[in-house]
């Protein structure tokens, strides 16, 4: 019998205030909170892993409805530590800026660090969504990266 999977993210770890609970038969935990029977082998490939949130844990890259990256340039030394991607899984995420710097509504959850690029692979082999212009502004933060850093 197929496990259903309900949730777009799944964790190692539950956070409780400030220490974190593993379950000791390796369940998940569905949006970081509740407790599920679900193991990292019962998610479907399209679930990316990655460090989220202060923790471990599993996205759904296949029912997206609208990404959007936002690079920061501010920190010449630091490849995507910085930046950040938007998620929404129901409806278009609004972007506003203020000052420069990006403001967004409508997300379902934001994500910075190396798993930027594994859920992007991710969302270009599984899900609906054109990610070729936030593999623009990938390659852009590449470069920029690299002529700052590898002289």
């Amino acid at each position: 019998m197929a496990k259903r999977i309900a949730s777009h993210m799944y964790t190692v770890y539950k956070s409780r205030g400030l220490s974190v609970v593993k379950n000791d038969e390796g369940c998940l935990y569905s949006n970081g909170r509740y407790t599920t029977k679900l193991k990292k082998d019962d998610l479907p490939e399209w679930f990316v892993f990655g460090y989220m949130y202060g923790q471990y844990g599993f996205l759904d890259t296949k029912s997206i409805v609208d990404l959007f990256y936002s690079p920061n340039y501010t920190f010449e030394n630091h490849y995507l530590k910085y930046d950040k991607l938007y998620i929404s899984y129901n409806k278009p995420i609004i972007v506003k800026s203020n000052n420069g710097w990006n403001d967004c509504e409508n997300f379902d959850e934001v994500i910075s660090g190396p798993m930027i690029l594994d859920f992007v692979d991710g969302a270009k082999k599984y899900s609906n969504f054109d990610v070729s212009e936030i593999e623009k502004q990938l390659d852009a933060k590449e470069k920029f990266f690299r002529e700052k850093n590898c002289k």
